[in-house]
């Protein structure tokens, strides 16, 4: 027949420590209870502040997409269509004073409206950072 250890039995089990609110409540429950309780809302605290974190990054990559399709790539189109354009107006294809003009123009109005998304595109680049 095996011998009962004397730290090993039931009695002696109750008496562990297992966790560090008892360590500093020494006993006293009111303290290991509120102890407890600072425990659970520091760690519901920091769950949410990951949280909003993790959010704040989602919508920083969304925002980065809607810039690219939103604000540069339709700059980068419009100032091609105005070089483009800029290589017709002196072309031999295009004889008519009336036809250079007006491709003039609208050389004119495509800068125009890339120089204003540039600046966009400057100005919310430097704002975000």
């Amino acid at each position: 027949m095996d011998a009962i250890h004397p730290r090993r039995t039931p009695t002696n089990r109750s008496k562990k420590i297992s966790s560090y609110e008892q360590i500093f409540a020494n006993g006293d429950k009111e303290k290991e209870y509120l102890l407890q309780n600072m425990t659970e809302s520091y760690d519901f605290l920091t769950s949410k502040i990951l949280k909003q974190q993790q959010q704040q990054e989602l919508a920083a990559i969304h925002f980065l997409a809607l810039y690219d399709y939103l604000l540069f790539i339709p700059s980068i189109l419009v100032t091609l269509m105005s070089g483009i354009l800029a290589f017709l107006v002196k072309s031999p294809l295009i004889v008519s004073d009336k036809s250079q003009s007006m491709i003039a123009l609208t050389i004119a109005i495509l800068s125009t409206l890339s120089t204003f998304w540039y600046v966009h595109m400057f100005y919310a680049i430097h704002v975000a950072w």
